[in-house]
């Protein structure tokens, strides 16, 4: 296998890892919201914490949704500059893509977390 060979292979498998992350956050930020609109009934019976948690959970899957649609839209238009030979503009709305791609995956991990934590005190006495 040349170089040139390799390094082919190399931007296929992070592209295919970053379409599997890109879905993943994506998929579990929007599946998230229905599934807790489900738990709304029951959240009189919880306390103020779970509550807290509850809402701020649902708020870090909208910061993912919103950051993802940004951040597809900023990477279509770093596409765009840079196949018109723009390359300051490319730069520039690639570092503002990157910004967006690094939000989601913070918010998506304080997004498990959270409901790791409200799962826990569920079942060792959030009541």
């Amino acid at each position: 296998m040349d170089e040139q060979e390799r390094e082919k292979l190399f931007v296929k498998n992070y592209q295919d890892n970053q379409a599997f992350i890109d879905k993943l956050t994506l998929t579990v930020a929007v599946g998230s919201m229905p599934l807790s609109i489900g738990f709304i009934n029951n959240i009189t019976d919880w306390n103020c914490w779970l509550n807290f948690l509850f809402v701020f959970v649902n708020a870090c899957a909208s910061v993912i949704i919103i950051a993802h649609i940004l951040g597809a839209c900023y990477g279509k238009k770093s596409c765009d500059v840079a196949l018109l030979k723009n390359d300051d503009k490319a730069i520039r709305y690639n570092c503002v893509q990157r910004g967006f791609n690094i939000t989601v995956n913070i918010f998506f991990c304080i997004m498990v977390a959270n409901y790791l934590a409200i799962i826990c005190l569920l079942v060792y006495g959030g009541k």
